[in-house]
């Protein structure tokens, strides 16, 4: 796969004793490819990506690795916080929210493997803003393909659900925490719920915990569970 530098001067000095072990994927929907490039590369308002991905395909490397990109700011995920130190961030180009098109997953399937495998990062580890950031992103959006993405080979998806469970929101907090959710407040639990549900239950995100998404909620547990070898 072929990767452009195009610099972009938001990065900071990585403290060389975190070690790289998330990736956090990201949409960016201006109106033009060329607007979301800019935005990425432009000193205010800041911000920026390891990477962008455009709706063909194209790969641009905006911040080298080694540096810690302006990307996701006020986060959280398995009990750390700000976790720009410790990952890479992808932006996905989805001008006027087009759909992420085929060559796009594919070549961010192709990236992600690669970084997985430079930095032995956990597959639990690759997580969209809105899982680490849910009182302020969105992004990659419902309609971002996980499904897809776990088919190549990055990030956990079930081969089944489990279906029926009673909802049980003390139990389903406790998963969802040992997931990497942030809970504990009524509002954390609500924006936890919502940021599972924009991930594995699109169809309806409105941070109610029924029964359809409790069983899922148990699902995505047990299947982290195997992958950390604890069950």
């Amino acid at each position: 796969m072929e990767i452009t530098k195009h610099p972009s001067p938001n990065f900071e000095d990585r403290d060389p004793s975190t070690p790289i072990d998330t990736i956090v994927l990201h949409s960016i929907s201006l109106p033009t490819e060329e607007e979301n490039l800019e935005m990425l590369c432009c000193e205010d308002p800041g911000v920026s990506a390891h990477y962008l991905i455009k709706q063909e395909g194209e790969v641009l490397q905006l911040v080298e690795e080694h540096k810690k990109a302006m990307h996701c700011g006020k986060s959280y995920w398995q009990g750390r916080e700000w976790l720009n130190g410790n990952s890479i961030g992808i932006e996905l180009s989805t001008p006027n929210f087009c759909p992420f098109s085929p060559k796009q997953m594919q070549n961010l399937a192709e990236l992600c493997l690669e970084i997985v495998k430079r930095y032995n990062i956990p597959q639990t580890n690759i997580v969209a803003h809105s899982d680490i950031s849910p009182d302020r992103k969105e992004d990659p959006g419902v309609n971002f393909n996980w499904e897809l993405l776990a088919k190549y080979g990055v990030g956990l998806w079930p081969k089944n659900f489990e279906t029926d469970l009673k909802a049980d929101m003390r139990k389903a907090m406790e998963l969802l925490a040992q997931i990497g959710y942030k809970t504990g407040t009524n509002l954390d639990n609500v924006l936890a719920v919502k940021a599972f549900q924009r991930r594995y239950r699109p169809a309806l995100v409105d941070g109610k915990l029924d029964d359809f998404t409790h069983s899922r909620i148990v699902t995505i547990a047990r299947l982290v569970d195997e992958y950390r070898g604890i069950v």
